[in-house]
């Protein structure tokens, strides 16, 4: 009993050493590594640095944040990179949040990969630190943007934007309609959606032809766009040439032609279904029209030296 409980534990010895040693292989570290370059930096804000935090050089996690201690100056942060790292000395130092729940590091941005680079022991200078605007600075600028402003510009603004709105009452069964109508829709397709994405997927896999097409686009449109330029400067200048007393006589002919459609457009209306059948039979007749045929005869008659003979009758006095 004894030897089993005895390579027990010497079992779970083994699996506990081979766990650390695969964790610390992932890079977890339970304490700063002994090959390391310590730095430091004084800043004015910590930003909501702590000990522990990441320092990422490019995005990499390469160190740690060791100490913090502050002063009546600012903050003196210590922290540490991997020793094989060779960072150069000319290189932005940013104190930035991973998301807006703060997740504050410290990251390294190198401007060039030659020159001195960082030493153990190194004191990198304010000037280089790159913090973001702290919640007081952002106060304080909206508060002078805000004094800015005129209030009674603002409060039209804000007047026009409430005017413009429609009522709430108005457009929420509106809205509950059309939800409810498109999820009766989605409903309706009964898994034909997911074909139709399917096909548009497949669609877009083979569309490599669209890019060079509409590339080959661009003269045609570009000379479109100079012919449009033309007739527009061509109507400019009609309008020049005319002159306001002939815009206003034009302005005139268009309201009497709208007048005319307006009372009318029922009688046209009329005149055009009963007019359609018989113009639909004209159109058809002349599908049947043959003007070759009626060539080729006139030829026929023409004789074979292409002299035509013409007979001209004297009028009698």
């Amino acid at each position: 009993m004894r030897v089993r409980a005895i390579l027990s534990f010497i079992a779970f010895a083994l699996m506990i050493a081979f766990a650390v040693s695969y964790i610390g292989s992932l890079g977890v570290r339970v304490r700063a590594p002994s090959d390391r370059t310590n730095l430091s930096m004084t800043v004015g804000d910590i930003n909501g640095l702590v000990v522990d935090s990441n320092i990422l050089l490019r995005g990499v996690p390469v160190g740690k944040v060791s100490r913090i201690a502050s002063s009546l100056d600012g903050a003196t942060i210590d922290f540490y990179v991997d020793g094989h790292l060779r960072i150069p000395a000319d290189c932005d130092v940013r104190l930035e949040n991973l998301s807006a729940l703060g997740e504050t590091y410290i990251g390294l941005f190198p401007r060039r990969r030659d020159g001195p680079m960082l030493h153990d022991g190194q004191h990198i200078a304010t000037e280089s630190v790159i913090q973001p605007p702290s919640i007081t600075e952002l106060a304080v600028s909206v508060t002078r943007i805000l004094n800015q402003l005129d209030p009674e510009a603002v409060e039209r603004i804000i007047h026009e934007g409430d005017a413009a709105l429609p009522d709430p009452n108005l457009v929420l069964p509106n809205l509950s309609h059309a939800s409810e109508l498109l999820r009766n829709t989605a409903a309706d397709m009964h898994g034909h959606g997911r074909v139709l994405l399917s096909n548009f997927q497949t669609l877009l896999r083979n569309a490599g032809w669209v890019g060079p097409t509409l590339a080959g686009l661009i003269p045609g449109i570009r000379d479109s766009a100079d012919n449009s330029k033309k007739i527009l400067q061509g109507f400019s200048v009609g309008a020049l040439e005319i002159g306001p007393d002939g815009m206003r006589k034009f302005g005139h002919l268009l309201s009497r032609v709208q007048k005319l459609l307006d009372q009318n457009g029922g009688d046209l209306k009329v005149l055009g279904e009963a007019l359609r059948p018989r113009v639909k039979a004209i159109a058809g007749a002349l599908l049947n029209f043959d003007p070759s045929q009626i060539l080729s005869n006139i030829l026929d008659t023409v004789p074979e030296d292409g002299a035509i003979t013409l007979h001209v009758a004297i009028p009698q006095n």
